[in-house]
């Protein structure tokens, strides 16, 4: 502000340049209102609280009645400030002894040569406004007071609206030749004690022009009065009961007072205060409030009328130009109702829409399917109107409308709710792809192949399990079907899938270990000495035009294969995973794009505590709930786990409504994707692709700062991607650790804290020994001496089957002699450190049923076939009353139950690859795939010296010398037929 009161204030050590005045202005206009009473002697301003009050009461007692009145004051001021022309002067009334000229007196202390006096006469005579404009020039406030008197002239109307509209006016100063036109910006204010008079009756003034003298003009007429203290009445308040009537006593002192430097920062602090409150055009406001709008009562037009000489109306006559703007506004607050009224009309709508899809387990619907809706469903539309209904919804914006070519329908449209939210999904997760897409993978030489190798154990009882599964309820016959199609049972379908899901896991492992092996045969041509660990370069991709999860290149790495193989290929390595995922991200994700009436109350009880949710809702494990969760919150229809219970079911059912709102969101946050994936891809189910790309893009982002965190410490070793997690060489983990001083977990989840608005949990689940599942997972009672004196031979690798067969009650002494005998068996085990379980059927009268993988519905006792990162093993399981079982490793006796059984096995390796052999004391009739289930190995080594190969290998490798003779279960079978047969003709 360019005031010289101002710059009085600011003491004399101030230089007047932007650098040195906004510094002192900011200490003295927020300088705190404490009581100084002396200066300090420092030049600092005396200020009191008695001060702030005189000048409060000024402003309260001048303007009694009038509050209106003195926020124009205030607005005028402040705008006059900011170096704008106010459109209107004041015109201040009273009959004198108001407080007007105190007022004036406190702005001309406070501007100083920025606040001027002017002549009224310059409003009657052309000549004393060009000799006073020049003065008049650049004021910030001019004051005009008592209107001319005694003068037959009237005010000149065009002056006076030049004046007042700063536009361009003549000036030239007195004996002058150049006369130049200036603009004179700022506030103007009267102070009268009656009414000019305009042009009275020798003007044209009519009702046509009235309006432009009242546009430029603001009438406040004072109704304080104040009179010396001893007229007041001598009664108990006299003052108080005064001041309540609009009279107030005279002080004499306080026009000095309002002169004073600390009288001056106060109206200053308040002008300061008022304009960090108001903006130019709220002030503006202010003014067209108090004059069109009634805050003078109409106030203004009676006063400009009656200077004018026109008859002023009993009753205000509207402006016509207000008339039409307020017809336009009612009119335009008509349509907002009518809006809002149709707006909640299609909110209606379109909640009985949502209603309709949840109970019909729909994501989408078509017009026709919409009009061909169950009588239960009640819509407040005809249905049969129905496509007018939509395509309203859908051109206001509440439904998503896309093309789409249906089964026996052809091209249509379908349509999905659209839900309203605040944050795009850009502005909360970036969507461009992260470049860092190289990363070292370690592979252990020795462990693929002994366990991954075509002839290993492992890869042979995949091989065994996968055909099996496949021929186990394949009909008969290859000819063309006829009649209707049979539905499959829940049980022919388990094995259809779990066949092809085990075929899919050879396959992934045979690849991963054909490129290591083709790598090892070029090392090996280069160095001399045997590779114990081969390091690629695993490169990644992201499959789709936006932001979704990374996947490896070519030959599938690391992150394809189980986490079996993983523990095989990648022994030293760490597993970080992010708890609960899917679960945590969408929450978090949820929150950050803000979305309306979506709320997820089931989604956040497992957020809250999986574990607690499965054992509450859902009744069962963990490691089973945690399946059903994912697949109901993925889509999955809840008639699938109806066996879980009602009280299951209901909390299913819930989880399921929120994942299809959450599909909803999803599809509206990304729908040039969903168009386009409607519109050009085969995808039998979009939304829930769509929901995959939304989520998993928050995921990767976490992803990329986890794996930048453990770049940055430039430690090498391998490191691999996961999706929800991470793969980290264990040498590389505790070199970091070390050198930061906190564990792996916590480095990632405070990285991922400070450069996302994500908050994770991370989990170590690195695969671990059985022996450490299984005091996990059940209670050990004591050391097992069953085994006696043959506890090393039993012990051994390839005799896990055997041994199970002594826990479950076969003689020991049966067994041991039967290892020690010379027999092909024997020698293949000695040789290859590998048994078949055929070897050991009917061995002391205990014959071997197969059955499936492990369920918790085994009532019998059963050896449990498994696949463990250092061998294919069996172990022995007695079932005991109720759910309760006991089983031996290792000489240690663990009791349990088969839930936690199951969950010990899901939870460490999986139950695809598991079997069970259920004991038997009668032979069992055995067709030809199910006796062919006995050819499963327990072992750890390859098969390439065998001298008997298990069925799975023959169509690889032959016979290896003459003496040898290759005979699988279907051959045993035949040969036994045909003994038995011979014996009967013979007996005859």
């Amino acid at each position: 502000m360019h005031l010289e009161g101002f710059f009085v204030l600011l003491g004399s050590n101030v230089l007047r340049d932007a650098d040195a005045i906004l510094p002192a202005a900011q200490a003295l206009l927020e300088r705190g209102e404490e009581d100084q009473a002396v200066d300090g002697g420092r030049g600092e301003m005396p200020w009191t609280v008695a001060m702030a009050n005189t000048i409060g009461k000024l402003y309260v007692t001048t303007y009694w009645g009038n509050a209106a009145a003195f926020e124009v004051f205030l607005a005028s001021l402040t705008l006059a400030l900011r170096g704008e022309n106010v459109d209107r002067a004041f015109w201040g009334l009273g009959s004198g002894g108001v407080g007007q000229s105190l007022q004036t007196a406190h702005l001309e202390a406070i501007l100083g040569q920025y606040h001027s006096c002017l002549d009224m006469n310059i409003y009657f005579v052309d000549e004393e406004m060009r000799k006073q404009a020049a003065s008049l020039v650049g004021k910030i406030v001019v004051t005009g007071q008592e209107s001319v008197q005694g003068s037959r002239r009237p005010m000149r109307e065009d002056i006076y609206k030049k004046h007042i509209s700063a536009d361009k006016v003549p000036e030239r100063l007195p004996y002058a030749i150049q006369t130049a036109l200036v603009e004179l910006r700022g506030w103007k204010r009267f102070e009268l004690n009656a009414l000019p008079k305009f042009l009275g009756q020798f003007s044209g003034v009519t009702e046509e022009n009235v309006d432009s003298i009242m546009r430029r003009t603001a009438v406040c007429r004072f109704k304080s009065s104040f009179v010396d203290m001893a007229k007041l009445p001598d009664v108990e308040d006299r003052e108080k009961l005064a001041a309540a009537h609009g009279i107030f006593p005279r002080d004499p002192t306080l026009k000095d007072f309002l002169r004073d430097k600390p009288a001056c920062l106060v109206t200053l602090r308040c002008i300061w205060n008022y304009a960090r409150r108001k903006t130019a055009e709220q002030c503006r406001n202010v003014l067209e409030q108090y004059v069109v709008h009634g805050g003078d009562e109409g106030l203004t037009r009676s006063s400009v009328r009656r200077s004018c000489g026109l008859t002023v109306e009993e009753t205000v006559t509207k402006d016509p130009i207000q008339e039409i703007l307020t017809g336009l506004a009612e009119k335009g607050k008509k349509k907002d109702e009518d809006r809002t009224a149709q707006q909640k009309e299609d909110d209606a709508f379109l909640q009985q829409i949502c209603t309709w899809l949840r109970q019909e387990r729909k994501d989408w619907f078509t017009v026709a399917q919409l009009k061909v809706a169950k009588n239960k469903y009640v819509f407040d539309f005809n249905k049969q109107n129905a496509q007018t209904y939509i395509q309203r919804l859908a051109k206001a914006g509440k439904l998503i409308g896309t093309s789409a070519v249906l089964p026996k329908v052809g091209q249509c449209e379908v349509y999905l709710p659209m839900i309203s939210f605040e944050t795009p999904l850009e502005e909360a997760v970036p969507q461009t792809f992260d470049e860092n897409l190289f990363f070292p993978e370690k592979y252990d030489v020795s462990n693929m192949q002994r366990r991954l190798a075509p002839g290993s154990s492992r890869t042979l009882n995949l091989k065994i399990l996968a055909q099996l599964y496949r021929k186990r309820h394949q009909p008969e016959g290859t000819g063309k079907k006829r009649g209707a199609p049979r539905r499959r049972l829940d049980a022919e379908t388990d094995d259809a899938q779990l066949a092809q899901q085990l075929l899919q896991t050879l396959d992934r492992e045979n690849s991963i270990f054909a490129k290591v092996a083709r790598a090892l045969d070029a090392s090996q041509r280069e160095q001399s000495h045997a590779c114990e660990s081969l390091v690629f370069q695993q490169e990644y991709y992201y499959p789709q035009k936006t932001r979704c999860r990374r996947y490896a290149t070519g030959t599938v790495g690391a992150q394809g294969v189980s986490r079996l193989a993983r523990a095989i290929c990648f022994p030293d390595t760490l597993d970080y995973d992010i708890v609960a995922s899917m679960f945590n991200i969408v929450v978090q994700l949820v929150d950050l794009v803000k979305p309306k009436d979506v709320e997820l109350p089931s989604w956040r009880a497992v957020v809250a505590d999986r574990a607690n949710t499965c054992r509450q809702e859902l009744d069962c494990s963990e490691a089973t709930g945690k399946q059903v969760l994912i697949e109901v919150a993925c889509g999955a229809v809840v008639t699938k786990f109806s066996h879980l219970g009602g009280q299951a079911v209901r909390f299913l059912n819930a989880l399921s409504d929120e994942s299809r709102q959450l599909r909803w969101l999803a599809c509206s946050q990304m729908q040039k994707e969903y168009n386009e994936l409607r519109q050009h891809s085969k995808n039998t189910w979009p939304e829930a692709s769509i929901f995959s790309s939304w989520w998993t893009s928050a995921e990767d982002y976490i992803l990329q700062y986890m794996i930048e965190e453990v770049q940055q410490h430039g430690v090498q070793g391998h490191l691999s991607c996961h999706f929800d997690g991470l793969l980290l060489g264990r040498e590389m983990v505790e070199t970091i650790q070390c050198k930061t001083g906190k564990t792996m977990d916590v480095l990632l989840q405070d990285a991922v804290m400070r450069q996302t608005p994500f908050r994770i949990r991370l989990k170590e689940k690195t695969v671990q020994t059985l022996d450490a599942q299984l005091a996990r997972s059940m209670t050990q009672i004591t050391s097992w001496t069953g085994l006696g004196v043959h506890t090393d031979l039993l012990a051994a690798v390839p005799n896990s089957i055997p041994a199970a067969m002594v826990f479950l009650g076969v003689d020991l002494e049966v067994v041991v002699a039967r290892l020690r005998m010379e027999t092909p068996a024997n020698t293949r085990a000695h040789a290859r450190r590998i048994r078949q379980y055929s070897d050991w059927h009917g061995c002391d009268g205990v014959y071997l049923l197969p059955t499936r993988c492990c369920t918790t519905d085994m009532s019998m006792n059963f050896l449990l076939h498994m696949e463990l990162p250092e061998a294919s093993f069996c172990m022995g399981v007695k079932v005991g009353d109720g759910n309760t079982i006991a089983v031996m490793h290792n000489g240690k006796l663990y009791e349990g139950t088969r839930p936690a059984l199951v969950e010990l096995i899901d939870a460490y390796v999986g139950t695809k690859e598991t079997f069970c052999f259920q004991t038997k004391a009668d032979d069992p009739e055995l067709d030809e795939t199910e006796g062919s289930f006995l050819d499963l190995l327990a072992g750890s080594s390859a098969v390439g010296s065998s001298r008997k190969r298990p069925a799975a290998a023959m169509e690889d490798l032959g016979p290896r010398n003459e003496g040898e003779v290759v005979v699988g279960i279907e051959l045993r079978n035949l040969l036994q037929t045909e003994v038995e047969v011979s014996m009967e003709k013979m007996k005859q």
